[in-house]
């Protein structure tokens, strides 16, 4: 992370009760669940294959799908 940061990258982590309110809703790994949190508090739009999980979220956020097949 500090090699990260040495280049500008930002790091970002969006609040844990969001994380665990989407974890727990079901059908998304915790890694994913950070993501579409993370979209969800940036007001982002999130982007993802075609994993079916993304499908169902339990919260309203925009996603974008760069495929539909999977790989």
């Amino acid at each position: 992370m500090r090699v990260l940061r040495g280049y500008g990258v930002t790091i970002e982590t969006p609040p844990s009760s969001t994380v665990a309110r989407i974890k727990g809703a079901g059908g998304i790994s915790l890694s994913d669940s950070y993501a579409a949190a993370l979209a969800l508090e940036e007001g982002a739009t999130l982007v993802v294959g075609s994993d079916p999980e993304f499908g169902d979220l339990s919260v309203n956020v925009d996603r974008y799908r760069v495929r539909e097949e999977p790989v």
